[in-house]
């Protein structure tokens, strides 16, 4: 049985949206003649149907098709298309009045065909209901769910899967289309077929409790005044996790309460070309490649409201784009921002994690006199304009942030002192807290030098690591350290000879000021370098790097290396660069791989602060990865792992 379908032409979406049944063009197929059929017809009227297989194989055919007000029940069954413009399930497209009703339970869906959907719901507030069961969609434009023109579609415990290209696994459009999804599955494979896809005013999509992943396109994807909300549900995307596409002028909302959102190539939220509106709250974790919470570009204008959340990551907009972000309800947000306005209420805070430019800063209820209190500066500057009505408030003063930095208007000149972070100082193999005479030690914070770069052999000084390098100097105890490495935001110091123990003064100094702070000094402080929680270690019997792929073997002899352990003889000052001569520990330290002692046959400095530590893997050892600590002194080293096979 076939129907003439003479009163919608569906318009098609642009690259990354949906492209509908009956297309105009940009690649979609088309049905020259208008007319289509179906492996099963309810044209009025109510039927139902159990454990039914339905195949559609011609072009242009649906495996079931719902119209003039039919009520139809399928339970269990088969349906598969594998025609151009297939449907699946097709309800509504035809000129009654009166709304198709579909209710599918536990059925098999299958559209193999170009334009193929799994569900279609369409005229007339058409309606789906689908309980368990699933859809699968392999073709260009085959999404998994598609509702247009006031169509509705309720989703529960259905699995998702579009493999082509332009296939959502959840997309409406058109006249108050509205889908409803809960304990879904859903994934998408194709370029430009995201999770969710929701364009035009009046159009929503919800999920709930439900996963979605795709591996070439955003998450989800409102734009042109569609609404998406989502209640405990991870969204995955990879250029992005939430998208709007610049398909009109309205403004489209995302709410997301709890769940996650994570972009494995991208940004958590990307804006362009129209305004976007982000709502999150209920502890809706977030993640990123790029590191951008928000990124604005092209006319891009992004709204972001956080409402109790706990979140990281920057906002960036580009000089033709927006974001207004509005920190409430003792929201706690860590990053920077560049051409921003920033709104934080009395209960919320923002810790600054770089230089900052924001268009307008509204808080008030954070400045005390000269000071901020609920922005932690970290000593970075956030420079805000002060020719805006927005920030005529601040009267164009300097104010100075928590934990050092400071709030000043574009253009003025602020020198910022170094700041060493609480806990910054820390063994460069183990990163444990504390210092060591003669150790490596990492220390962090900010505008610690006044530049990148790693020591050469120009920078000795009579064969002796610098004491100043970039702009900084570092002390302990009141004696200088040896700098091998300095950055604004680390420096990587040998620490000078010292008898003492108990707590010592740390202090960076450069031109805009110094920062101390108090740390604990031990005699020996042994860490073993590592790279990925493997120990850094040479098998010099074929010269191999050993690491997580790269195994040891029960008798090998391996060289480790360390920092930390001690008093050498002859004694080696610190802070002497050299190569080629070897200094015997004048104590010899102990090693165990998963608990069995390693004998160990020689132990001392090869390098400044360098130790090297020649151990045989015990022959007891079978294949596992295990546990290296190398103990000196009594104390012992953080362990780091040695990868062991038997073959």
């Amino acid at each position: 049985m076939s129907i003439i379908k003479a009163l919608f032409v569906w318009a098609v979406l642009a690259a990354g949206a949906l492209a509908q049944t009956q297309a105009a063009g940009g690649g979609n197929p088309t049905n020259p003649t208008g007319v289509y059929s179906a492996a099963y017809v309810l044209n009025g009227g109510t039927a139902s149907q159990t454990g039914q297989t339905y195949n559609a194989a011609s072009d242009y055919e649906f495996g079931v098709e719902v119209l003039n007000g039919g009520v139809l029940t399928l339970t269990g069954g088969v349906i598969s298309t594998t025609g151009q413009i297939g449907n699946g399930v097709e309800a509504g497209l035809n000129n009654s009045t009166t709304p198709s009703t579909v209710t599918l339970t536990g059925v098999a869906i299958t559209a193999s065909g170009v334009g193929g959907n799994g569900l279609f719901a369409a005229a007339g507030g058409a309606s789906i209901t689908m309980t368990g069961g699933s859809i699968l969609c392999t073709a260009q434009f085959g999404h998994g769910v598609l509702a247009v023109s006031s169509g509705k579609v309720a989703l529960d415990s259905v699995a998702i899967t579009t493999k082509g290209s332009n296939g959502a696994a959840l997309a409406n459009d058109i006249a108050a289309a509205t889908i409803t999804a809960n304990n879904i599955t859903a994934a998408t494979a194709g370029q430009g077929s995201p999770g969710i896809y929701a364009i035009g005013t009046g159009t929503v999509i919800t999920a709930s409790n439900s996963t979605f992943t795709s591996k070439s396109e955003t998450g989800a994807a409102a734009t042109g005044g569609g609404k998406v909300v989502l209640t405990n549900t991870a969204m995955t995307g990879a250029a992005s996790a939430l998208k709007t596409l610049n398909q009109g002028s309205a403004t489209s909302t995302i709410t997301v309460t709890g769940g996650s959102l994570t972009a494995t190539a991208g940004d958590v939220i990307y804006g362009t070309g129209e305004p976007l509106t982000v709502s999150l709250s209920g502890g809706t974790t977030v993640s990123s490649t790029s590191g951008n919470l928000v990124n604005a570009v092209t006319s891009g204008a992004v709204t972001l409201n956080l409402s109790g959340e706990n979140v990281s990551g920057k906002l960036t907009a580009d000089s033709t784009s927006t974001i207004t972000a509005n920190l409430t309800n003792s929201t706690q947000w860590s990053g920077a921002a560049a051409n921003a306005a920033i709104s934080l209420d009395a209960t919320s805070t923002w810790n600054v994690t770089a230089n900052s430019t924001l268009t307008t800063v509204t808080d008030a209820a954070g400045i005390a006199g000269s000071s901020i209190t609920n922005i932690a500066g970290n000593g970075y500057i956030v420079y805000y304009n002060g020719s805006l009505a927005g920030n005529s408030y601040l009267g164009g003063k300097t104010y100075s942030l928590a934990n050092g930095g400071y709030l000043a208007p574009v253009g003025s000149t602020v020198v910022v002192a170094p700041a060493v972070y609480p806990g910054g100082v820390a063994n460069a193999a183990s990163a444990a807290a504390g210092i060591a005479p003669g150790a490596w030690i990492s220390i962090y914070g900010t505008n610690l030098a006044s530049g990148t770069a790693q020591v050469g052999v120009k920078d000795l000084v009579n064969g002796y690591l610098p004491q100043t390098y970039q702009g900084a100097s570092v002390t302990i105890n009141g004696i200088s350290a040896y700098i091998d490495y300095a950055s604004p935001s680390q420096i990587n110091v040998q620490a000078p000879a010292d008898s003492s123990t108990g707590n010592v003064t740390l202090t960076v100094t450069t031109a805009s000021g110094t920062s101390s702070i108090t740390t604990a000094m031990a005699q020996v402080m042994p860490g073993i370098f590592a790279s990925s929680g493997y120990v850094l270690a040479v098998r010099p019997s074929d010269g191999a790097i050993l690491s997580a792929a790269v195994p040891a073997r029960p008798n090998d002899v391996l060289e480790i290396y360390a920092t930390g352990l001690g008093a050498t003889s002859p004694v080696v000052a610190p802070g002497l660069v050299f190569s080629g001569t070897y200094y015997s520990s004048v104590v010899t330290p102990t090693v165990t791989i998963g608990g069995v002692n390693a004998p160990v046959s020689f132990a001392g400095l090869v390098g400044a602060g360098l130790y090297q530590i020649n151990v045989t893997v015990p022959p007891s050892l079978t294949a596992n990865n295990y546990p290296v600590i190398l103990s000196q002194g009594g104390v012992n080293s953080p362990p780091a792992l040695l990868s062991v096979v038997t073959n």
